[in-house]
């Protein structure tokens, strides 16, 4: 999580790829390995300055094309973090580390299958994103 009035900038957003590199590289060293890491991002600044399309280029990853704004593929609109705001609904925090605990408490309970199957969802949804030239769409 980020710290309390952090900001993503492009330097956290290069830490960020770094460390997810470092992981990858960890747990799928087959993936990193190969010919080129498809990487999808959305359009925001520090996903586009150039500190962040250096750092790309130097990882050898492709960065698959996003519309400037499609809400078939926000964020919030993940299965994970539907999941994570019924689990959340309802409850009172007294501190930032109370977030920070039932946040990670919500992501501990989850089967990992959750996980795969959701990035395994987000090849098609991307490329009907792109067929429909960033249109929603309804599934």
């Amino acid at each position: 999580m980020l710290k309390c009035k952090e900001n993503v900038n492009s330097e956290l957003y290069c830490t960020q790829l770094e460390m997810v590199y470092k992981k990858l590289l960890k747990i799928r060293p087959a993936l990193v390995n190969r010919s080129c890491v498809l990487f999808l991002h959305d359009n925001s600044k520090p996903h586009t300055s150039k500190m962040t399309q250096e750092k790309i280029k130097e990882l050898q990853w492709e960065v698959l094309p996003h519309p400037p704004y499609s809400s078939n593929l926000a964020p919030s609109d993940f299965h994970l973090f539907r999941s994570m705001e019924n689990f959340l609904r309802n409850q009172k925090f007294k501190s930032l580390d109370d977030v920070d605990l039932a946040v990670s408490q919500c992501i501990d309970l989850k089967n990992p299958k959750l996980f795969s199957d959701g990035f395994d969802q987000v090849p098609s949804c991307w490329q009907k994103v792109i067929d429909c030239n960033g249109d929603y769409f309804v599934e």
